[in-house]
């Protein structure tokens, strides 16, 4: 990440909390194909082997696209089929795509798609031989889902949302970045202010705060109130930079300010400090959910989005 003196633009998330919903769709991103189907049959074994999600029969999903596809032309958007996929008791989709290349080797991609929100959750891609792409993908698959899960918090009263400046989560080196964030309240929430931190968890799981910052100072923000980083008055803009690979942005709202990684301290000399623990480590998030225990933090909630970076 690199923040230059300008001003600019980001992607779009959410975050509606469900009781442990872990109900899977497993659905291929191109034409069906001998190869497809099989790779997306593998994936399922390697999930179900796992024994701690649902997964949904493939006739299910079909019927899901028949249904969208009633009185509709061209592909059904990634939006609408989620949306349905929710109503029908879906809670992801996983998006996957396989291609064989030159010398036997492939090339395999995924995204995890909240069917509540239609949005991007966590991504990632391989290269290598069949076997090697098949288990990379699901090992991420399976982490990134305990990521997300070991944070949901279905009795919060608060819903972030977080929206970037690309329709298509997919930025290019040298691309800038902008997020818009909100937190909406539910439940009879009670408090009309709390605190957000958003922390940008770069390909090698790097950490870094960037709101608050040294400039907002950690002072609470209004409920239903859109905010913008960097803002049009911040003379910087965020521009992207290596390594290459899946980013995340990850947010946290409470009723009171908590410092999760440990990072407001060091704003004071740093503009937007890093944390030295490991964004990318389930035990990382495991860690987060002790504290706020410890703490007696209630009402917390958290989000994240995926983004993808190429050179």
């Amino acid at each position: 990440m690199k923040l230059l003196l300008k001003q600019n633009l980001l992607v779009l998330i959410f975050n509606v909390s469900l009781l442990n919903a872990n109900t899977i769709a497993v659905v291929s991103d191109s034409q069906k194909s001998d190869l497809s189907n099989k790779f997306g049959k593998d994936i399922i074994a390697i999930l179900d082997s796992q024994k701690r999600y649902e997964i949904v029969e493939q006739e299910k999903i079909e019927d899901i696209y028949k249904e969208l596809q009633k009185g509709q032309s061209g592909l059904v958007s990634q939006e609408e089929s989620a949306k349905l996929g929710y109503l029908k008791g879906i809670h992801y989709f996983i998006y996957y795509n396989i291609n064989k290349q030159e010398n036997n080797n492939y090339v395999g991609n995924f995204r995890i798609v909240k069917t509540e929100t239609g949005t991007v959750i966590g991504a990632g891609r391989s290269k290598g031989d069949y076997e090697n792409v098949l288990n990379d993908l699901s090992q991420q698959i399976i982490q990134q889902l305990d990521i997300y899960l070991n944070l949901n918090n279905p009795q919060s009263p608060y819903t972030i949302l977080l929206k970037l400046n690309k329709e298509k989560p997919q930025y290019r080196v040298g691309e800038t970045l902008q997020i818009k964030f909100k937190v909406i309240a539910h439940k009879n929430a009670p408090s009309k202010k709390v605190y957000i931190q958003l922390f940008s968890i770069d390909a090698t799981g790097k950490i870094t705060m960037i709101y608050p910052n040294k400039y907002s100072g950690f002072e609470p923000i209004e409920i239903d109130k859109e905010y913008i980083f960097p803002s049009p008055k911040d003379d910087f803009e965020w521009e992207l930079t290596p390594p290459t690979g899946t980013e995340y942005i990850q947010a946290f709202v409470s009723e009171r300010p908590i410092d999760i990684f440990q990072t407001w301290n060091n704003a004071k000399e740093e503009l937007f400090p890093e944390s030295k623990q490991n964004g990318n480590l389930l035990i990382t998030y495991r860690g987060i959910q002790t504290k706020l225990k410890k703490e007696k933090i209630e009402n917390w909630s958290a989000m994240r989005v995926a983004y993808e970076l190429f050179e």
